[in-house]
């Protein structure tokens, strides 16, 4: 009976799908999920080197130590400018905007984000400085996984993973 068990070849075709289905199509996924998260990355990029211009040049100035800022005209002009240079491509509501003032370039010391427990950044800062100061720019997007085991793989917590990107430029005499 086994014999003849072991020489049947029907249904061969449809085991192997089977057993090549579920890894394949999780590669597949990871790999669009890491494309996204990359063309996520250089949208971001590009919208903050040009938001990160207009502090350089003197266009928005703000000396606010409080950390977290308070809400004030500066910050949400910088919020609209990074926005508007995402054409649409991610939500506004998930990026965090963290910007320091440094004397000199070996001053610079970025602090680590902290997360409360929905996952927002809360030890943020918004000082532009002066003329002549340097200025550490940095934009935190909250990148919402497409593949929910990605985060067991990477062993987080939530189903976010932060993407960042920091511009760090020395403010023109103005």
């Amino acid at each position: 009976m086994l014999r003849r068990l072991a020489l049947r070849t029907e249904g061969v075709v449809a085991m192997e799908f089977a057993l090549l289905a579920v890894p394949f199509f999780a590669v597949l996924f990871v790999v669009l999920n890491s494309a996204l998260m990359i063309f996520c990355n250089a949208v971001v990029q590009g919208a903050v080197a040009q938001a990160a211009r207009q502090i350089e040049t003197g266009q928005m100035q703000n000396i606010d130590t409080n950390c977290p800022p308070t809400q004030n005209s500066t910050l949400t002009t910088f919020q609209t400018n990074v926005c508007k240079n995402l054409f649409g491509q991610l939500p506004c509501a998930n990026l965090y905007f963290d910007v320091h003032s440094f004397a000199t370039f070996g001053a610079i010391n970025m602090p680590a984000p902290t997360y409360n427990a929905q996952g927002k950044v809360t030890n943020n800062c918004f000082n532009t400085g002066g003329s002549g100061s340097i200025v550490a720019v940095r934009v935190i997007y909250a990148w919402q996984n497409m593949v929910p085991g990605l985060t067991n793989l990477m062993h987080v917590s939530n189903t976010t993973t932060p993407i960042q990107y920091t511009v760090i430029v020395k403010n023109e005499p103005f």
